[in-house]
């Protein structure tokens, strides 16, 4: 589905009527799809300026806020950084996020044989530690506990605009692929329905 581009599409709304840290609140609301990035793609954003007492208190991806107190926006924040052709990364992103594995790198020690010194020689993959070293004698090696990764399913979810998704279709690049076609539709529906040309 081919986009038109287009330099600057923004739709702004205020929402008051709510206390903020003891202060008259106010949320003004932007919603945008356009290239105003100038990377030959137009790109949604939903973003919000938080004003207490009419100074500025706070900017940016506020979604959070934008789903408490302007809650008919709220079902376009998963768009948020989708473009034209697709999310943002969308399949490198999610699979990322949907990845989990054991600790896979560490430290590769080497103990001198004369004087019984510990040497540290270098940071390896497991792979590499097999490779190289294993065999040898005097070499001893040490996971870093801080390579393992844990899948995030909630962030893996948000970047896929797919909140039912498990993670095993998470982690599927041609299950990834398969749906963009019609994420990509419904997307075009969402920005027409915003009066937007898409």
């Amino acid at each position: 589905m081919n986009s038109i581009l287009t330099k600057s599409q923004v739709i702004k709304k205020t929402f008051g009527d709510f206390r903020i840290d003891g202060g008259q609140g106010k949320l003004i609301v932007k919603i945008r799809y356009d290239d105003q990035c100038g990377n030959g793609h137009n790109s949604f954003a939903i973003t919000a300026d938080m004003y207490r007492d009419d100074k500025e208190w706070a900017g940016g991806c506020l979604h959070d806020d934008i789903a408490k107190y302007a809650p008919e926006f709220e079902p376009l924040i998963k768009w948020h950084l989708c473009n034209s052709d697709q999310p943002m990364h969308y399949i490198a992103n999610t699979i990322y996020h949907a990845e989990q594995h054991d600790a896979n790198k560490g430290w590769v020690y080497f103990k001198e044989p004369i004087t019984g010194q510990k040497l540290n020689l270098e940071y390896a993959s497991v792979k590499e530690w097999e490779n190289k070293f294993k065999n040898g004698h005097g070499y001893t090696f040490e996971l870093d506990p801080k390579t393992e990764k844990v899948a995030n399913l909630e962030y893996a979810r948000s970047t896929a605009i797919w909140p039912e998704a498990t993670l095993e279709q998470l982690q599927d690049e041609k299950q990834l692929q398969a749906r963009l076609p019609a994420l990509m539709k419904e997307f075009k529906q969402v920005i027409e329905s915003l009066g937007f040309t898409y």
